[in-house]
């Protein structure tokens, strides 16, 4: 899918979140093959950029799904490595002295990584941690949900860290940034 590749390469955190998304619609959809072409068409439309080729993605997606096992629950296992992969890039750039500008950033984010681990949610992975809030985030304004002005500017503060972590990575993968010590 178009919008998938160009994501990938731009911003890894948005790609990651739509791969949730992608997941939850196959998940809706129960993997029936007719329904999931229908809806993502319907839902992702131009996005798809060739419809066929749209299509055969989120139906590989599916079946890529069903080989893995995670039909209920859980993540494609390459968007695991994605997310494990942000997440060792943001223990070397929290630990490199030369990163004040994400270390600045972090300090307001890890503010409500505690808030999030006090509330029940016990995952060490900052990434996913985030990626997980701000899914759920989205997910209750589509179903027209109120969030409190907290959770609004949490979701700011986590989604400019996974922007910046983004951005890092790509630099790191283009060659432009070097990867801290």
């Amino acid at each position: 899918m178009e919008l998938a590749r160009n994501l990938k390469q731009s911003s890894l955190y948005e790609y990651l979140l739509l791969m949730y998304q992608v997941e939850d619609i196959i998940r809706a959809c129960n993997f029936d093959r007719p329904t999931v072409a229908k809806v993502a068409v319907q839902q992702f439309g131009t996005h798809l950029g060739d419809q066929d080729e749209g299509i055969a993605w989120f139906l590989a997606m599916a079946d890529m799904m069903h080989e893995e096992r995670i039909e209920q629950k859980g993540h494609l296992q390459h968007v695991a490595n994605l997310t494990n992969d942000m997440f060792q890039l943001h223990l070397r750039l929290i630990n490199s002295p030369d990163e004040v500008d994400y270390h600045q950033l972090y300090m307001k984010a890890g503010l409500f990584a505690e808030e999030l681990r006090h509330k029940g949610n016990a995952e060490e992975n900052v990434v996913s941690l985030f990626l997980t809030a701000i899914y759920g985030v989205w997910l209750l304004g589509l179903k027209g949900a109120s969030v409190s002005e907290h959770t609004r500017q949490a979701v700011e503060v986590m989604s400019s860290l996974l922007a910046l972590l983004s951005k890092y990575y790509a630099q790191i993968e283009a060659g432009e940034k070097e990867l801290p010590e």
